[in-house]
């Protein structure tokens, strides 16, 4: 078969479709260059195919219907008009495909009887199979559509659809796990070592495989005929040199830690701690798998149910089951532009649902704003105009799209995914295998693991200082104390000299003041920097207080804490803390199944606060002040009653002491005379009995002095409450999405409370709206700009 060019030329497309010349508006390019995959790539002919095909009577409900690409299994089957194998709908977009955003051709596949339904665009290609055994038709997602050889065999036909992406990931998850599994019986280590290695060519494959494009694989064959090449060409000129002793297998990673070094995911003294016969059995493994999209979410979770399958046990604490992650997300709805923190970051999951969460809504937006501005563009009567006229229009559409996708582009600098990823994310974790874990999660998801750390989430890092953050979400350690003998040291200073100019560069004077937090506190106890550290020593205790520092005022967090925190009658002066400092937006009792897969026994809850704007610290203060002029007004007379007893045993106290000096001094000179002392002695005995009175009478009025104050106290709390008073929603769900073993269960029922919540908050206002208004103009020189809050950025297209 020929093969078929895309031409393009004068502002027109080549259509072989319809054997002409069309102006080039960009979703026609799209389209044409993915006619030309189908013929150059599937073996699919031009006369099996048709393009922009519509249903002019769609039956009721169906909607408007058509299809930009119509493939028949036959040129036969097209004249005899039967049913259509394969429909598929273009958009010249460049974002992640999102199938609801590609409804006509769906409602065209679904009204063709097609089987395969393709969405694609400028970034990526979707297939999904198109199931007629429901009805409207359900789409599933499958790894790839049938090849013109493969029309009429029914067998592999079938095979495709069952590939499904659930398979896929399924797939690679049990790929992982078999990867595992080669390096403890070949290299006898423990699981959370052979993950670091697994780790180690993981990155090594995403390296090769980007800096292919994606175009090759790093296969077993490919990496034999390159150790090759290395032993008989290259190896020998290193000798002498400190790489003439590294083994290719080592110099590959060396290469890779390079690369990766901005990201301090290896230290610089890590090497490969397996056998080549183990690396290579892994690499053949993996051929199916290619990683050099990141953003594929396939191996993103995939990766992730790996991590969970890996550390259940001894680090399971470090993952939080997926339904719980997206349910908080979604409750606390982080928008563009905030700042989101986990200072107990594990595997990462809060981290990349929130980078995930936020970028839906940049590209939903970037792509709503070319909609319109393409509108504004065409005019009214588009179709009606001149060719040329359509051509000169078709070129400016063009160079506004090619400025727009920008904007989703992480490696230009001023873009707002670069903003998201490099600005918006943050995460910290004591244990430096989870941190170099959630980078590596992170990267496998899309971006955003800059600003992740190995530091003790209790100190300063960083970007991670007080004040700095407008969401965070966490699932801190629960039920381990921090020893009170625990010192900050100098190993917790940080001594990048080169690293802390350019921090101070980007976060000003704060990042000075934040440093202080360690720096001028070297040799005291890590409590010591806490209110609540003379209170408790429970680490959920003193990382909701250290959230609630890292937020800023207005700031909302959600926390997974176990119930205790909520009812433990010894924690009343915890809660007390933060009811002073924050109000409970929701609580979520969740059953205790949901952490027993990782280990856990406690059962937990989802608490969500907001921290105290300005004014409303103001009201609660005077809400305090005037409960406490209240209850202590009530309580006057006997407060006053017991002042003057204390009173008067102190003004007794004195003069007793006066009245046994004196006797005292008496008795002395009666003996010095050798006079009688039984009455002076009798007097003093006296005078000491009621100096025990007087001492038994005070100390029992300062003992009820202090119930009554403690009473005082107790009764000012209510009273707060009542003068600071808002609705605390409160929630339980017998059914969190998980089951004990940690698999999906049916009945999740957080999506339905989390569409409750959303409808309550926004008719209760319970947090500001951070919305962002962002335009997109021309400025004088015809260069597209982002305009948002006055401020003008010229993009990069």
């Amino acid at each position: 078969m020929v093969e078929l060019e895309y031409q393009e030329k004068d502002g027109k497309v080549y259509c072989p479709l319809k054997n002409k010349w069309l102006v080039a508006k960009p979703e026609e390019k799209v389209r044409q260059r993915y006619i030309c995959m189908l013929v150059n790539e599937y073996g699919y002919s031009t006369d099996q195919m048709a393009q922009e095909l519509k249903v002019t009577n769609s039956q009721r409900g169906q909607g408007k219907a058509r299809a930009d690409i119509v493939i028949w299994k036959s040129k036969k089957d097209k004249a005899d008009k039967k049913a259509a194998f394969i429909v598929v709908e273009c958009k010249a977009e460049n974002v992640k495909v999102r199938v609801e955003d590609y409804y006509q051709g769906f409602n065209y596949a679904a009204w063709a009887h097609a089987e395969f339904f393709v969405t694609t665009n400028e970034k990526e290609t979707k297939f999904f199979n198109v199931d007629p055994a429901y009805l409207p038709q359900k789409l599933e997602e499958v790894v790839a559509i049938p090849t013109a050889k493969d029309v009429n065999d029914a067998k592999k036909i079938e095979q495709i659809k069952n590939q499904t992406k659930t398979f896929t990931r399924e797939e690679f998850t049990k790929t992982l796990q078999a990867c595992h599994n080669i390096i403890r019986n070949n290299d006898k280590l423990s699981p959370e070592a052979a993950f670091d290695e697994i780790s180690k060519l993981l990155f090594m494959k995403i390296r090769y495989e980007r800096k292919e494009r994606g175009t090759k694989v790093f296969t077993r064959t490919q990496y034999e005929a390159e150790q090759k090449n290395y032993e008989d060409n290259v190896r020998p000129g290193l000798a002498g040199t400190t790489f003439y002793s590294q083994s290719y297998m080592q110099r590959l990673f060396s290469t890779t830690k390079e690369e990766f070094k901005d990201d301090h995911l290896f230290e610089e003294s890590d090497e490969i701690k397996i056998r080549e016969n183990s690396f290579v059995q892994i690499l053949e493994k993996l051929e199916n798998f290619n990683l050099s999209d990141t953003q594929d979410d396939v191996k993103g979770i995939a990766f992730e149910q790996f991590l969970g399958t890996t550390f259940r046990g001894e680090l399971g604490q470090y993952f939080t089951p997926r339904t719980i992650v997206d349910f908080m997300t979604e409750i606390l709805d982080p928008q563009e532009g905030e700042i989101i923190c986990d200072p107990t970051c594990g595997s990462g999951g809060f981290l990349i649902k929130a980078f995930e969460y936020v970028r839906e809504k940049i590209e939903a937006d970037v792509r709503e704003q070319k909609e319109k501005i393409r509108a504004s563009l065409e005019g009214d009567n588009f179709d009606g105009l001149s060719e040329a006229e359509q051509i000169k229009i078709n070129a400016r559409i063009e160079e506004m799209q090619a400025a727009l996708n920008t904007e989703l582009d992480t490696s230009v600098k001023s873009s707002r995914m670069y903003q998201l990823s490099r600005n918006c994310i943050y995460g910290s974790d004591a244990n430096p295998r989870m941190a170099r874990t959630s980078k590596m999660n992170m990267i496998m998801h899309g971006d955003g693991h800059g600003g992740v750390h190995h530091h003790d989430g209790l100190l300063n890092v960083n970007g991670i200082f007080e004040e700095r953050f407008d969401v965070i979400l966490t699932n801190p350690p629960f039920g381990q104390n921090v020893d009170r003998g625990q010192l900050i040291s100098e190993a917790d200073r940080f001594t990048d000299e080169e690293m802390k100019k350019r921090y101070k560069q980007k976060y000003g004077k704060a990042y000075e003041e934040a440093l202080k937090q360690v720096d001028d506190h070297i040799g005291q106890p890590l409590l010591s920097l806490y209110d609540l550290g003379n209170t408790s020593t429970l680490t959920e205790v003193l990382f909701m207080e250290r959230c609630l520092c890292l937020l800023k005022k207005g700031g909302r967090m959600g926390m997974v804490l176990p119930e205790g925190v909520l009812n433990n009658k010894n924690l009343a002066a915890v809660r007390e803390y933060f009811e002073g400092r924050a109000k409970l937006i929701l609580i979520c009792s969740i059953p205790q199944d949901v952490f027993m897969a990782a280990g856990a026994t406690v059962k937990p809850s989802l608490v969500f606060m907001r921290r105290f704007t300005d004014s409303e610290e103001v009201e609660y203060k005077k809400a305090k002040e005037k409960a406490t002029k209240k209850i202590t007004n009530a309580h006057k007379a006997e407060l006053d009653s017991l002042a003057k007893v204390i009173s008067d045993c102190d003004t007794l106290t004195d003069s007793l002491k006066d009245d046994l000096k004196d006797a005292k001094d008496r008795l002395k000179k009666a003996q010095k005379a050798k006079g009688k002392t039984n009455a002076i002695e009798k007097e003093i005995q006296s005078i000491k009995e009621d100096q025990k009175k007087n001492k038994e009478a005070k100390k029992e009025a300062e003992k009820t002095l202090k119930e009554v104050h403690k009473k005082i106290d107790e009764e000012i709390i209510p009273q707060i409450k009542e003068f600071f008073d808002y609705d605390i929603p409160i929630a339980k769900v017998d059914d969190a999405g998980i089951t004990t073993t940690g698999t999906a269960s049916e009945g999740n029922q957080l999506p339905a409370l989390e569409k409750e919540f959303k409808d309550y908050r926004i008719q209760h206002s319970l947090w500001e709206e951070r919305n962002l208004q962002i335009v997109y103009k021309q400025n004088s020189e015809r260069s597209y700009c982002r305009i948002i809050d006055g401020k003008e950025i010229v993009l990069n297209g």
